[in-house]
């Protein structure tokens, strides 16, 4: 492992002497193995400075050879688009190596270190994360003026690992009472349907407490008067963890080719921001995904013999697509020249 961290160390090092922009920090241990190691190029420091109102956090296993913890954080951009803006390696999920984690991120963008933490530095108005209790634990410590948001998919795979054994048959109604209570427009309601919920189910009560400790991080009378960019699960994340694990083919990878991975995956968000720009800037005069604007005689044909909205939804959604590959096409194009 040495050998492929100093290679990886080594051209991060040669990225920060062409531009000093580049922000590194690695950790390790008394025999100099490497245990941790956090990047961000200029490109991301840029999206963090833009888009950092909205972070979302997910860390995964099975992306390089020796098992370390890859740790992504994603934002959004002003296309509603996902953003890769910083990424980590660490050789375990704990308190301290997320705290070595997000003291990076923010070191990275403006802080300075001081006797009492890190003083300045950009942190995020909302994080969310999968609700593990190292994070928020590192979330408390580290970015203590940002609101902490809960995934509720995590909190639902949660519920069914620690509660369906118990309830047995009774889990199903369970679980729709409890998004019924989730899901209370207003605090009293939700404190009202809750004790309810609690009162119900007895043999899981404890876990119920537990889980109402942090109820302003997951309830939706609480979090929606936060912004949140209209996200409410860690799947921007998730998706781009599939991605990664998709091109990376298997998970004997080295750290070397787990980086190109990453960088190719975040040109090609570039690639795609430039396009949405491109495509925001060219003046539509007609809507062109309207069916009738296209074949006029096939609609008439479709309103006397078949189901007028749904064909006419395939049709419209056809025409996107071949829209949507002529556009890109275009910009290829465009690009080239």
């Amino acid at each position: 492992m040495s050998n492929d961290a100093s290679k990886l160390y080594e051209h991060l090092l040669k990225l920060k002497e062409n531009d000093s922009r580049w922000q590194i920090f690695v950790d390790f241990d008394e025999t100099k193995v490497l245990r941790r190691l956090f990047w961000m190029s200029p490109n991301q420091i840029e999206l963090w400075i833009q888009y950092h109102d909205v972070v979302i956090n997910d860390i995964t296993y099975k992306t390089n050879r020796y098992n370390m913890a890859l740790s992504l954080f994603v934002t959004i951009d002003n296309y509603n688009c996902s953003r890769l803006v910083c990424q980590a390696l660490v050789d375990d999920e704990t308190a301290e190596a997320h705290i070595w984690i997000l003291e990076c991120t923010l070191l990275a963008t403006g802080g300075k270190r001081q006797n009492e933490g890190i003083s300045e530095g950009l942190i995020p108005l909302v994080f969310m994360t999968d609700s593990d209790p190292a994070v928020d634990a590192a979330c408390i410590r580290v970015y203590k003026d940002c609101y902490a948001m809960h995934c509720i998919y995590h909190i639902n795979q949660n519920l069914h690992k620690n509660l369906s054994g118990t309830l047995g048959k009774d889990y199903s109604q369970f679980l729709n009472e409890f998004y019924k209570v989730r899901n209370s427009l207003s605090q009293e309601r939700f404190e009202h349907l809750f004790l309810e919920l609690i009162e119900k189910y007895g043999q899981i009560s404890n876990y119920l407490k537990k889980l109402y400790k942090s109820k302003v991080n997951w309830a939706f009378c609480y979090t929606s008067t936060i912004f949140t960019a209209a996200t409410q699960i860690t799947s921007r994340v998730e998706v781009l963890n599939a991605v990664l694990k998709r091109e990376l083919i298997n998970s004997n990878t080295s750290l070397v080719q787990l980086n190109k991975t990453i960088n190719r995956r975040h040109q090609e968000e570039e690639r795609q921001k430039e396009y949405a720009f491109w495509k925001s800037v060219i003046p539509c005069v007609i809507n062109l995904q309207t069916a009738n604007f296209l074949f006029p005689a096939v609609e008439t044909m479709i309103k006397n013999y078949l189901t007028y909205n749904l064909q006419v939804q395939e049709i419209n959604q056809s025409i996107y697509y071949r829209c949507e590959q002529f556009e890109l096409n275009q910009f290829n194009i465009f690009e080239q020249v």
